[in-house]
Order: C-alpha cells, then sequence, then structure tokens
C-alpha cells in the first residue's frame, strides 16, 4: 500500500501531518504499533481499524486516538487522505475514549482550524487546541462490540452517494427491523439514521467546498438536496454558516 506523508506544521512538541494512503484492496494490512500520542482527524475516503478488542469503522465524520503501544491494524478500501495531530511526549486528546463521531459543526472546527494553519493565520498549538476542543466535544463510538448491522447500514450510507436511502432500505441492508436499528444507531453512534445520512452529504459538501471549483447549485444536485436553497437551509442549521461563507474560511 502507497502511503505519503506531508508535515504541515511542528512546534516541537505538536505535529500537523497530512497522510494519503492508496486503497489496497479488502485484505488486512500488516500488524503496527504506535510509538506516540496520535488523534487520527476525519478525512476524505474511509478505512477500516482494529486491534485484539476493538473495531472501527472510520468514515468522513470519525476521528480516533492511538496510545503509545498500541498494536492495530488497517483495510484501506479506497483512497484515504487525512491529517493526523500527535505528539510524543504528551496525550494530545484529553478524552479516554477510543473513537469519535463529530457532528458537521465539528468538523467544520477542525477542517477550519487547519486552513488557517496552512495560510499562517495559527501556530501549530492553536490548531490543535481547536481541533482537541472539536473532537472532545464530539459523540463517543461504542467500539469494543460493534454492531454489525449499524456496519451494514453505515456502509450503504456511504456507497449511496446522492441516492436517497430511507430507514426501511437501510434496515433491509442491516437485517434487522427499522426500529431496532434506529434504537442501534442510537445506542452505538448517538444520533439517528437519518441524521447520520444527512451529516456525512454535509461531510461530502465540506470537503468538497475546501477543494472549491465547484457551483453550489451543481454541488447540491449531485449531493441529492432537492435544490440549492434546501441544500442552504440544511447546511446553516448544520455546520452554522452559509456554504459561501464556509468556502472562504476553508480554502
Amino acid at each position: 500500500m502507497l502511503i505519503t506523508r506531508q508535515l504541515c506544521a511542528s512546534d516541537g512538541s505538536t505535529h500537523v501531518e497530512r497522510i494519503r494512503a492508496a486503497p489496497h484492496g479488502a485484505d488486512w494490512g500488516p500488524l503496527h504499533e504506535a510509538t506516540q500520542w496520535r488523534c487520527v482527524l476525519p478525512g476524505h475516503g474511509h478505512v477500516y481499524w482494529r486491534n485484539a478488542r476493538e473495531f472501527v469503522y472510520v468514515d468522513a465524520l470519525t476521528a480516533f486516538r492511538l496510545s503509545p503501544g498500541d498494536t492495530y491494524q488497517l483495510q484501506h478500501r479506497g483512497t484515504r487522505d487525512h491529517h493526523v495531530l500527535y505528539s510524543g511526549t504528551r496525550q494530545v486528546v484529553a478524552s479516554t475514549g477510543r473513537a469519535w463521531l463529530l457532528r458537521p459543526r465539528e468538523l467544520f472546527e477542525v477542517k477550519r482550524a487547519l486552513a488557517q494553519l496552512r495560510r499562517g493565520e495559527i501556530d501549530v498549538a492553536s490548531a490543535g487546541a481547536a481541533a482537541r476542543s472539536a473532537v472532545e466535544r464530539a459523540a463517543s463510538l461504542q467500539v469494543a462490540e460493534p454492531s454489525l448491522p449499524v456496519l451494514r447500514a453505515r456502509q450503504s450510507v456511504a456507497s449511496a452517494g446522492a441516492r436517497h436511502l430511507d430507514v426501511q432500505a437501510l434496515a433491509e441492508e442491516a437485517r434487522c427491523s427499522p426500529f431496532h436499528l434506529a434504537h442501534l444507531f442510537r445506542r452505538h453512534l448517538g444520533t439517528s439514521p437519518h441524521q447520520y445520512r444527512l451529516h456525512l452529504r454535509i461531510a461530502d459538501a465540506l470537503q468538497r467546498l475546501e477543494d472549491g471549483g465547484t457551483r453550489l447549485a451543481d454541488l447540491a444536485f449531485d449531493l441529492g438536496f432537492s435544490s440549492q436553497s434546501h441544500f442552504g437551509q440544511a447546511f446553516r442549521q448544520a455546520v452554522g454558516c452559509t456554504p459561501r461563507q464556509a468556502r472562504t474560511a476553508l480554502r
């Protein structure tokens, strides 16, 4: 698996790195051991992470933590592009959890801090503090006993793109009843299937606004919204600003 690493910023104690990983099919990669405190921030693409006791499906809303001595494996089924906050001397995230599901507002805070760091508007300590704050406010994921129906539903949402999947369709993909699926989502992710799908679409919008070059009307259509105004309303409610304001902040 081809992996490229780019050190974005460092103050000697806190570091921000960008990692791009090419897919390597459906096989699990070799066993790794973490040597530093690391917080893997949400990024583009998805990956499966596991150790002897835990399993994390990492999508565009998910952040997770590594501690020195952690042994784990990864499975990349698509190209993955993300940032990592790390330190060799101190824990970079105060929470003792393993993984977190960010809401769009928290995801925007992380992306905005990284953009400000890239433009030289803030230093690495400030960017790290903003990212940590957003992650620590996110919903903690249950990873010791992963739910197979929830995983199936999340994979279905990720592969559906703009195609609408209602709760009934997701439940069929997950092989359980809609009521049971909603219960499992609340228990394992802290949200509903409908809200999860919406937040994932907003995460896709944030990524594409960061990349630039897409007209808002085209973006709304590509993401499956009925109109640009519908997209703008949903985006502002979830993120706290308009798509135009977000694009300016993230470029």
